[in-house]
């Protein structure tokens, strides 16, 4: 359509029909050692004959087609696409065929952003100021949770998004933002659940290696009521399988029947704070469990503030209340 011979080329380069997503004219013109202003003149030329009319093009319709069909996705995802369905050679940048359809007056009902460095493709009513929202926004609120949980829902995520957005925002949308994210990890992919491996201070792994420093091997209910206790853990409830699957993507545990497992021993003083430290020494001196008052007077003994005290006999994830006025470590065996 473009012609035949240097000039097809170098409006092809221009326009991105020849697969690499179109160059600027000063890039082509680097390339085919021309000036910015004859590349111009040249790509305005070739596609002349196509302001009129409407062209007789099958492969770029087919292609607009399966694209629709296929958003959200990566570009990366639908470019695969294309090309197993034969409607490309080679690797062919989807920013050609959104350039293909201005150029041959079709309508192509989908845009491209980049999100973290990834392409994503998505329905022209769900631009990031519309339905789906910033995309950085939804970002934003999904690594929010997961830095306050360690693990997030999806649905979650596309509640709070649609609390900041007029529209209303779009599921699949927000869920293929987030997964062009390197760091993000399924859980359980058809309840939402997932987590960042990459966020750097991970609170339900902090609890664990508490929990595990204490209890090696613990009982996955044990470990689950523990990092609850946190009254900061408070607002999501990750289903035990959820929470045996994180453990079995982290490389330093190991999940086996309901339990789960350090690989290696953790050292109490790396992960307990000083007054979690003594109330372990106390109870693993006597027993494992024991009741309150007499817990509190070891404790006061050896110098922790009452109000220390308290607020760790409620919250700290390596205690656990096994009767009125008794409490104890978590996964201790009660005679």
């Amino acid at each position: 359509m473009l012609g035949t011979g240097r000039d097809a080329h170098i409006a092809a380069a221009y326009y991105g029909l020849d697969g690499m997503g179109g160059r600027s004219l000063r890039v082509v013109g680097g390339e085919y050692g021309l000036t910015y202003e004859r590349v111009r003149q040249i790509a305005a030329a070739s596609v002349e004959k196509l302001e009129s009319g409407h062209p007789f093009a099958p492969a770029l319709d087919r292609a607009i087609e399966l694209v629709s069909e296929s958003i959200p996705a990566t570009a990366a995802e639908i470019e695969a696409k294309l090309r197993a369905r034969g409607l490309t050679a080679s690797s062919f940048r989807l920013e050609g065929v959104l350039r293909a359809a201005e150029l041959f007056g079709r309508v192509a009902p989908f845009s491209i952003t980049e999100v973290k460095g990834s392409r994503l493709v998505h329905g022209r009513n769900s631009t990031p100021k519309r339905d789906g929202g910033s995309f950085n926004s939804v970002m934003r609120i999904a690594w929010r949770a997961a830095s306050r949980w360690g693990v997030a829902n999806l649905a979650g995520v596309v509640a709070q998004v649609r609390k900041t957005q007029s529209r209303r925002c779009d599921k699949d949308l927000v869920e293929s933002i987030l997964t062009c994210r390197e760091g993000f990890r399924w859980l359980d992919q058809a309840a939402g659940w997932f987590w960042f491996a990459d966020v750097p201070r991970n609170p339900a792994l902090n609890r664990m290696m508490k929990i595990l420093s204490v209890a090696n091997p613990v009982r996955a209910a044990e470990l689950r009521a523990g990092i609850a206790r946190d009254h900061r853990m408070r607002g999501i409830s990750a289903p035990l399988h959820v929470l045996l699957e994180l453990c079995r993507q982290l490389p330093g545990l190991r999940v086996y029947d309901d339990k789960v497992r350090a690989k290696s021993a953790i050292d109490p003083e790396d992960v307990l704070d000083e007054a979690e430290r003594k109330m372990a020494y106390a109870l693993s001196g006597n027993g494992g469990v024991m009741a309150r008052a007499k817990l509190e007077s070891i404790c006061m003994q050896m110098g922790v503030k009452r109000s220390t005290f308290y607020h760790h006999l409620l919250y700290s994830p390596i205690l656990a209340n096994y009767a009125a006025g008794v409490y104890g470590l978590i996964g201790a065996e009660m005679a």
